[in-house]
C-alpha cells in the first residue's frame, strides 16, 4: 500500500513539472519531462527531436536548437517515430517535417542564410 501511495505521488510530481509551450510553430511543441529532458513533439505528441534539447528559437517555419550528449535520465515520452539519436545544432522545418541533425553552428548559419536569401524561408528535401 505505501508503494502505491509513494507512486502515485511520483507521478503526481512528474506530471506537474512537466511543461509544454505550444508557441512553436506547424504544431510541434517542446517538452520538458525535468531540467534534462527536453523533446519537441509534433502535433500528434510524437517525439521528433530526442532527449537533451537544451535551445530552441524560431526563424520563420524553421526551429532551430542544440541537442547535447548527456545521459537521459527517465523515460522519453510515449512515440511511434523512432527518436532523433544525433546531438549538435539541428534544425526542423515545421511545414514539411524535414529535419536535419548533427549540425555545426557553421552549417546552420549558412542554412539560415540560404533560406532567408530565398522567398520560401524553409528546407529543401536535398
Amino acid at each position: 500500500m505505501r508503494a502505491i501511495a509513494v507512486s502515485a505521488i511520483c507521478l503526481i510530481c512528474v506530471v506537474s513539472c512537466s511543461k509544454r509551450d505550444e508557441s512553436l510553430p506547424g504544431g510541434y511543441k517542446s517538452f520538458s519531462a525535468n531540467g534534462n529532458n527536453n523533446y519537441i513533439l509534433n502535433k500528434e505528441d510524437s517525439v521528433v527531436v530526442g532527449t537533451n534539447v537544451k535551445e530552441i528559437r524560431v526563424k520563420g517555419c524553421l526551429i532551430v536548437g542544440y541537442r547535447t550528449p548527456e545521459v537521459m535520465i527517465g523515460n522519453p515520452p510515449a512515440t511511434t517515430q523512432p527518436i532523433s539519436g544525433v546531438y549538435g545544432e539541428f534544425i526542423l522545418d515545421a511545414e514539411t517535417g524535414i529535419l536535419r541533425e548533427g549540425l555545426s553552428k557553421e552549417e546552420v548559419n549558412r542554412v539560415l542564410n540560404e533560406a532567408s536569401a530565398t522567398s520560401h524561408r524553409c528546407l529543401s528535401n536535398k
